[in-house]
């Protein structure tokens, strides 16, 4: 392997770590203003990022959700 082929897949590595705690840090504070259970949203951010294109999708369903009333 390559010098450029390493340095390509070390940073597909660690923009795929970016994204999944980005997806979850993002899932959980809309989680927060937009349902009862923000952990759940944060686990599901998680899990959904891992498929990056389903990730995005969850984050823009979770974004057009209307905001809870606070009680």
């Amino acid at each position: 392997m390559n010098v450029s082929a390493m340095l390509f897949a070390e940073f597909m590595a660690l923009f795929f770590v970016v994204f999944v705690l980005f997806a979850g840090i993002v899932s959980y504070r809309l989680g927060k203003q937009k349902t009862t259970n923000p952990t759940l949203c944060c686990i599901f951010g998680v899990l959904w990022a891992f498929l990056p294109p389903v990730g995005l999708l969850y984050l823009t369903v979770l974004m057009l959700k209307s905001d809870i009333r606070p009680e």
